[in-house]
């Protein structure tokens, strides 16, 4: 039974290893590569704000509700 236990800690060892391999490898290393110059840097958009039908260009010259009968 111990050596059941010792043989599956090193299995789990080597995976957590290898785990810490490729995550060296495929963010850390390939990150430091990048020189500064070869970095793009998008350029600046405007974005226009969302329309709004219910927003008109011209003022408003009276009330702009419905006037509705009371009911009776």
């Amino acid at each position: 039974m111990k050596k059941n236990t010792l043989t599956i800690l090193i299995i789990l060892a080597v995976i957590a290893l290898l785990h810490f391999v490729f995550i060296y490898f495929f963010f850390v290393r390939s990150a430091g590569s990048d020189k500064p110059e070869n970095l793009v840097v998008p350029e600046p958009t405007i974005i226009t704000p969302p329309y709004n039908p219910q927003q008109n260009d011209e003022p408003s010259t009276g009330s702009s509700k419905k006037k509705l009968r009371p009911k009776g």
